[in-house]
């Protein structure tokens, strides 16, 4: 397995007024520089908000983020590794440590969904 940490310019899901969520647009780079060269020029125009392009770094700033890609080796790289098995010990994990009326609360409040019954 190898990680690559990568400058990914990112757009915003809505191109008219920019109301949307900020997404990425696979478009990465191994240098920031490169990265806040690319949101800066018209090659960056088909992700802007009605043809807007940043003009000055700070603005740029705001178009580039940080990101992380993995590569693995094989299948069985992948495996144990995948960030979703990961990500679903760390939650299995800290829903063991709630108390039941914690619990409860949360599932009141919609963050989580009830247990399905088995019979």
């Amino acid at each position: 397995m190898k990680t690559i940490k990568v400058y990914e310019a990112t757009e915003n899901s809505d191109r008219i007024e920019g109301l949307g969520h900020t997404r990425g647009t696979g478009i990465a780079f191994k240098e920031k520089e490169d990265a806040l060269k690319f949101v800066m020029s018209e090659a960056y125009e088909p992700y802007t908000v009605m043809g807007y392009l940043p003009t000055s770094l700070a603005d740029a700033e705001r178009h580039v983020r940080t990101t992380t890609i993995i590569v693995y080796d094989d299948m069985e790289d992948y495996g144990d590794n995948s960030e979703m098995v990961r990500l679903t010990k760390l939650q299995d994990s800290a829903l063991a440590k709630l108390s039941d009326d914690e619990f409860k609360a949360l599932i009141e409040l919609g963050i989580l969904t009830p247990p399905k019954k088995t019979l």
